[in-house]
């Protein structure tokens, strides 16, 4: 989360919601898709037994991935 003040009012916002990504057979071909989609500085990853766990640092970078993750049918939770 950023805050920053305003005309003395403080403004809040928000990261956009992590992304859980499931069945990722190659994991470098998936991530070089997504770099070629929103660029190499605009999400983090961390991967554990099941999920990719994925934050992107925008909500322009968040819809593109899921819009990306709905067209080629990847299973994917979000909340």
């Amino acid at each position: 989360n950023l805050y920053f003040m305003s005309n003395n009012q403080t403004q809040c916002i928000l990261s956009p919601l992590p992304i859980f990504v499931r069945n990722i057979v190659n994991f470098f071909i998936f991530r070089n898709k997504l770099i070629n989609l929103i660029g190499t500085l605009n999400f983090t990853c961390k991967s554990t037994a099941n999920n990719l766990n994925f934050q992107t640092k925008s909500s322009n970078s968040y819809r593109a991935v899921i819009k990306y993750l709905s067209k080629n049918k990847l299973k994917f939770l979000t909340y």
